[in-house]
């Protein structure tokens, strides 16, 4: 069999049917009971009632109930059926009878009788003959009438203009008088002639203007002397009239009545599909069926006049549609019972084999498709569709479904699986309403899903909807509302949009397509695309695709004009759309963009600050570290050359949080300085802005520089700043910053040098003092004296008198006072010169002149204390914490630890080398020894690295000399563990310690000296150390002096060199000179080894141990008698009894 055999389909009309194919048999048994109750109704007027839902079979019902009645023998029953719903539009009655009557001369063509009688009553129904007569005469229009009138006298008028008209006698024409006057007559004949003539072209005029025709149509039909040309006549005419009226119709009913029932025919009339008509049409069509077969109730019809009508229905349908007359109208019960005699429930005739029925259905559509999971498939989809409906399913319902879906499966050939047609007819309403709503009925299709095979099934029911070939099904379908989606201002709408199936496929092709036509269109649409594509969430292959697509359209983006930052805010979605390193180059083209918004030669100061904050509304918070982000941005582009442009650029840059050097302006320094100069004399508030930034970015070289701090001075000392408005404060400050620009230029020194000593700023400072910005120009003006003077005594001289500013010597008088710290500075002054100092960098230069003697010194010590309260005090060198760190920590105090804390954050490897640690302080060297900044931990491993490599000559000379390095080694020793190496240090310290016992060394006071020195040396080296000592100390002597000396420093190694030293040299070197001391610590020290001291007494010669037995019977006196006595007896020694001893033991022997 062919393929397109296969695909052919038939369809499956809806008609009633003959038998009762289903497994209830319901229709029949109902059939049956009608056919009997027609019998019973026969030879009387009655209406029976066939209730059923659309579809349920009710005529199906009559068609069984006509071939039950088929096999009466008595009558012969004939069914006539009238469509309400397909002669709604006619009228009611003349309509039905003459379908009635139509209907009989077909049903008794063979009765030749009754088809003329028939015919007859039709031509009543049809037709009424009028004749009308007509009398018509001839009307003159107004010109015929004038023609008539004037037309007789044109002969005679022509007579008049021939040469014939002249008097052969007089030899002239003849004449006449009216009212005096002559006139001779060719005159007259001319004058009617064009009378007549005229008022023929006037005719011919007003008809061809009146009905708009061309002036030779109009001349034909002006000729016409009549209006109306009409004879007598007569005409006869068949009238239709409307409808008969209700006597006229129910005459002629019982009359066809009666000729259709002769002979045992019996005619049932079945009035159809009543319930398809409008709701509106239903309650007269109610009233219009119940005159045929209600007539008169006092006269009964009978026999062969009598009528059988049948009506089926649905009754809520009708119920509906009645009740809405109103109140008023019939209750059910009442409508139902009143209408008609007898009423039968028709039901839908499907109950178990519904399966079957729709199976069997199907093959008829589809005699050729033989595919049984398809139909398989299909049945279930159909079943499933119905389950939530409140009637049962009705035949008329399955065939409905059926044609539909093989008439769509015909139409595509099998391209489209049958169960997807199945599921777009089950959704049919759902999908045509809208293209989303292949999405929005995604959970409705899910429980469908088992019975359909088809992998791209949402393509297909696109490609259905709107009958394009599948591949191009999405396009059709989403193209134009993704379209309408993407320029939308609110985004939910391409959201909404996202999930449907082929979403993806579509807005690549759109942006591919349009991306340019949005740039070009406007730059808002452009960025409003950006904003929604962002809140849609693409997979990580279309998302790179699509934004490249995207961006393409930036080479097109319309220029527009940028009047305030948030002219081009929403641009910002552009740059929110890209991934974080597409960002910068993307910023970088809008940046060129807005750019090109501007007039390059004509853009002004203005333009450049709109167009900087433009920039930061769109490069602001893209990223957490807008430095990094704008970096590679700016190295890219280029400012215009526009000089004023650039300058409004450098004035606004830092409300966005950038700096002019991050900038590239390819402007010349030169080409800056003299809108500089009149920025400062015309608005020198501004100018502190423009100047800073200018300067971060190395705009301006160093003769240009001089240039315009020259232009400043000369403005200073020549005008008068004295006013309210002449900002001589601000003035004074831009000098300031100026200045520090190239404070390392000799000629600008010797400016300001010359500045602070013409007197002219003392003179400003003192002409503002009563003005709001009073603190401000003293501030100004006393950093600026100092800075020239440093430790040097301002000169007041004497009096000079210099226009335009008069005698400056009182001014200078007060500044002197002011500078000395005879007049005291508020807080303000002090904290605006404080804020100078930071500024410019001065901070370590000022705490110098802070630790100097000068006549300003109380000045520079207020502003250092005020610095160290200073939130905004930048990190200060080392250099200068190496030099001034016990002034800075004094005048500082609490506020040090952020010093360290800062100063420790900025300190590298080349801050570090070649550090001299004679010049470190010693208490910042304890204050930063275990602090985490990485600076102090780079600072203190220098300086263990230089005490490592002291060699022990040197340490030799640091130990004779007591230098400061000693500290440094043993604050770095006990604080951070420090070792040296186990081969240094400790034979020169062995040394010493050897000299001063011996006394070889000077005692003097040594205080770097201490035994903290011992803790920089390794374990194993310093556990050594005492005996190497004690064996030195072998062949020297000590005395009393140098002893106390060693042992008040070295403590805990006096004792250790002792109990290593020989018994000799424990009672000649230690013991007797500790003794001999008669200090408390000299005692103690016996003291604690007299265990040691006792044998080693036993063990030396008798002089030695004489010796020491003397010296401690010798300090006996000087240290408490009981101490020594209980000293000795711990050493074994017996000492003389004193006087006081010998007495009293002479007493206890008497």
């Amino acid at each position: 069999m062919s393929e397109a055999n296969i695909f052919q389909r038939q369809i499956v009309v809806d008609q009633p049917s003959k038998d009762d194919d289903f497994e209830g048999k319901g229709h029949l048994r109902t059939a049956r009971q009608l056919a009997k109750t027609i019998v019973e109704f026969d030879n009387e007027d009655r209406a029976i009632g066939l209730e059923g839902d659309w579809g349920a079979g009710k005529s199906t019902v009559v068609q069984l109930a006509s071939k039950e009645l088929s096999m009466a023998e008595n009558t012969n029953f004939r069914f006539f059926t009238f469509d309400m719903w397909s002669n709604q539009t006619s009228p009611f009655r003349r309509t039905f009878l003459e379908k009635l009557i139509d209907w009989g001369k077909r049903e008794f063509s063979d009765d030749n009788s009754r088809v003329v009688r028939l015919e007859g009553l039709l031509d009543r129904v049809r037709d009424r003959t009028v004749t009308t007569k007509s009398n018509s005469f001839r009307r003159l229009d107004w010109f015929g009438v004038l023609f008539i009138l004037f037309g007789p006298m044109l002969p005679l008028a022509f007579a008049w203009l021939s040469p014939f008209s002249i008097n052969p006698t007089s030899g002239s024409a003849p004449s006449f008088t009216i009212l005096g006057i002559y006139f001779p007559v060719w005159f007259v004949a001319i004058l009617l002639v064009l009378f007549l003539y005229g008022a023929f072209i006037i005719r011919v005029w007003k008809r061809a203007k009146k009905e708009e025709i061309k002036f030779a149509e109009a001349l034909s039909m002006s000729a016409s002397l009549f209006t109306k040309q009409q004879e007598n006549e007569t005409t006869t005419q068949n009238i239709r009239e409307e409808d008969p009226n209700e006597y006229e119709f129910e005459t002629t009913l019982l009359d066809t009545l009666e000729v259709l029932q002769e002979n045992k025919d019996r005619i049932v009339i079945v009035f159809d599909n009543i319930d398809r008509l409008p709701k509106g049409s239903i309650s007269n069509a109610w009233a219009d069926i119940r005159a045929v077969f209600s007539g008169d109730p006092a006269n009964p019809n009978k026999d062969q006049r009598a009528c059988t009508a049948i009506v089926p229905y649905d009754r809520a349908h009708v119920l509906g549609a009645i009740s809405d007359s109103g109140p008023n109208g019939p209750s059910e019960k009442d409508l139902f019972r009143k209408t008609f005699d007898e009423i039968f429930r028709v039901s839908p005739p499907i109950a178990s084999n519904v399966s079957e029925h729709i199976e069997s259905t199907l093959r008829k559509g589809l005699p050729n498709f033989y595919d049984r999971s398809a139909i398989y498939n299909v049945t279930k989809i159909f079943q499933r569709s119905t389950l939530g409906q409140n009637r049962p399913v009705t035949p008329r319902q399955v065939i409905s479904f059926v044609n539909e879906v093989s008439s769509i499966f015909a139409q595509w050939e099998g391209k489209i699986p049958l169960d997807t047609i199945a599921l777009y007819q089950v959704f049919r309403d759902d999908i045509e309403r809208g293209p989303r709503l292949l999405t929005d009925i995604s959970d409705k299709l899910a429980p469908y899903l088992v019975n359909s095979s088809d992998d791209d099934l949402n393509r297909h029911l696109a490609a259905i909807a709107y009958n394009v070939e599948p591949h191009l099904a999405y396009q059709v379908l989403l193209e134009g509302p993704v379209s309408a989606a993407l320029v939308d201002k609110d985004p939910d709408q391409l959201q909404s949009l996202s999930g449907a199936p082929g979403f993806r496929q579509v807005l690549i092709e759109i942006l591919e397509a349009q991306a340019s036509i949005w740039a070009k269109e406007a730059a808002a649409t452009f960025a409003q695309v950006a904003q929604n594509l962002s809140s849609v969430s693409l997979d990580d292959q279309t998302f790179p695709h699509a934004l490249k697509l995207f961006l393409l359209g930036l080479d097109d983006l319309s220029s527009t004009k940028i009047e305030e930052p948030k002219d081009v805010q929403n641009l910002r979605a552009i740059i929110d759309l890209c991934p974080s390193d597409q960002r910068s180059p993307i910023a970088l083209r809008l940046a060129e963009w807005m750019t090109n918004c501007f007039d390059a030669k004509e853009a002004t100061f203005d333009d450049g600050r709109i167009w900087v904050k433009s920039l930061g509304t769109l490069v602001n918070d893209t990223e957490g570290n807008l430095e990094a982000f704008a970096a590679p941005l700016l190295n890219e582009f280029r400012l215009p050359q526009n000089v004023q442009f650039v300058l409004g650029v450098a004035y606004d840059c830092d409300e966005i949080g950038l700096s002019f050097s991050k900038f590239k302006p390819s402007i010349s320094s030169k080409a800056f300085l003299e809108p500089l100069k009149k920025i400062w004399s015309d608005d020198p508030l501004k100018f502190d802005y423009v100047f800073e930034q200018l300067k971060s970015a190395n705009s301006l070289n160093a003769s240009d520089l001089f240039a315009l701090l020259q232009h400043q001075h000369d403005q200073l000392t020549n005008q008068t700043f004295g006013g309210e408005e002449d900002y001589f404060a601000s003035r004074a400050e831009n000098f300031i910053t100026t200045y520090g620009a190239i404070s390392n230029n000799k000629n600008a020194i010797e400016l300001l040098r010359m500045l602070s000593n013409n007197g002219t700023l003392a003179w400003h400072a003192d002409a503002t003092k009563q003005s709001k910005e009073a603190d401000r120009a003293l501030a100004a003006t006393v950093w600026l004296t100092l800075e020239s003077l440093e430790t040097a005594t301002f000169e007041v001289g004497g009096n000079t008198n210099q226009p335009p500013f008069g005698n400056l010597q009182p001014a200078r008088q007060w500044l002197s006072q002011v500078l000395t710290g005879s007049v005291e500075l508020s807080d303000a002054v002090v904290d605006e010169l404080a804020s100078h100092v930071i500024r410019q960098q001065r901070v370590s230069h000022w705490i110098e002149l802070a630790a100097k003697t000068s006549p300003s010194q109380e000045l520079y010590s207020s502003v250092a204390e005020r610095l160290g309260e200073r939130d905004d005090l930048y990190p200060l060198p080392l250099r200068t914490l190496i030099n001034h760190y016990d002034l800075i920590r004094s005048t500082f105090d609490d506020r040090t630890d952020l010093v360290l804390k800062n100063t420790g954050r900025i300190v590298q490897d080349d801050d570090v080398k070649k550090l001299d640690l004679k010049s470190i302080s010693i208490s910042l060297l304890r204050d930063t020894a275990n602090r985490e900044e990485n600076g102090w931990k780079l600072f203190h491993a220098a300086a263990e690295k230089v005490l490592t490599e002291v060699s022990d000559e040197e340490w030799r000379t640091h130990l004779a000399s007591d230098s400061v390095v000693l500290t440094v080694l043993s604050v770095e020793a006990t604080l951070r563990d420090f070792k040296l190496p186990a081969h240094r240090f400790q034979e020169p310290f062995s040394d010493l310690v050897v000299e001063l016992m011996s006394g070889q060394a000077q005692l003097g006071k040594r205080p770097n000296l201490s035994d903290k020195l011992l803790d920089s040396i390794p374990p194993q080296a310093r556990a050594a150390m005492p005996k190497a000592i004690a064996d030195r100390m072998g062949g020297v002597s000590t005395n009393k002096e140098t002893f106390g000396y060693v042992q008040a420093r070295f403590s805990e190694l006096t004792d250790k060199i002792f109990s290593k030293s020989s018994d000799d040299a424990k009672v000649r070197n230690f013991a007797t000179p500790a003794i001999a001391s008669a200090s408390e610590q000299g005692v103690g020290f016996v003291e604690r080894h007299t265990s040691s001291l006792k044998s080693a007494l036993t063990k030396v010669e008798d002089e030695q141990r004489g010796h020491f037995v003397e010296v401690i019977e010798s300090v006996r006196s000087e240290v408490a008698p009981q101490r020594i006595d209980t000293l000795a007896s711990k050493l074994g020694i017996k000492l003389t009894p004193l006087d006081s001893d010998a007495s009293n033991a002479s007493e206890d022997g008497a």
